[in-house]
């Protein structure tokens, strides 16, 4: 603990690999269990009095001759079936993706948290894709998307604006 200045870090890496390898695993799992739910991994950051909270970066590693790392985030998948005793199935795991509240008060001239998802830039062949789509359902309807905008209670509601860039000159709108 810094009771007066800054506390600690912890830093938990690999060595890096020699000229012919790849360099090493890190893997934080909690474990498995037949009966409740199982553990928890949380990654948080210490609120702040004065300043900014801290923030949390997760980051793959580039690829010079070869593909850039991957990123992926998957809810887990409800296995039991409904039919069985004792397999009774459940809802699929949800992922949440939310900015943060602000509670600066009227005229304070403070936003909300931004959320930003977007494709990488290539000057080769596409940009990067951003793909939406909804789960498939064999018994009943596929899953819906919605897009809506919040109220503003003093003055308007926030704005949906779908459009595509101006074409290049070899292409069409």
């Amino acid at each position: 603990q810094g009771t007066a200045t800054t506390s600690g870090s912890i830093v938990v890496k690999t060595a890096n690999a020699g000229t012919g390898g790849v360099s090493g695993l890190l893997m934080f799992s909690s474990g498995t269990t037949s009966r409740g739910s199982s553990g928890e991994l949380r990654i948080g950051t210490g609120t702040s009095v004065k300043g900014k909270g801290g923030s949390i970066s997760i980051s793959v590693g580039d690829g010079e001759s070869d593909d850039g790392g991957v990123v992926t985030v998957i809810a887990g998948k409800t296995t039991g079936t409904g039919s069985t005793a004792g397999a009774e199935a459940g809802h699929g795991g949800h992922v949440f993706i939310a900015g943060g509240q602000t509670g600066a008060a009227a005229g304070d001239d403070k936003t909300g948290g931004i959320v930003s998802i977007s494709g990488g830039a290539s000057s080769s062949q596409h940009g990067g894709h951003v793909y939406m789509a909804t789960g498939a359902n064999s018994g009943h309807t596929g899953g819906f998307v919605s897009l809506f905008t919040a109220q503003g209670t003093a003055t308007s509601s926030g704005s949906l604006k779908i459009k595509t860039a101006d074409a290049g000159t070899g292409g069409v709108c």
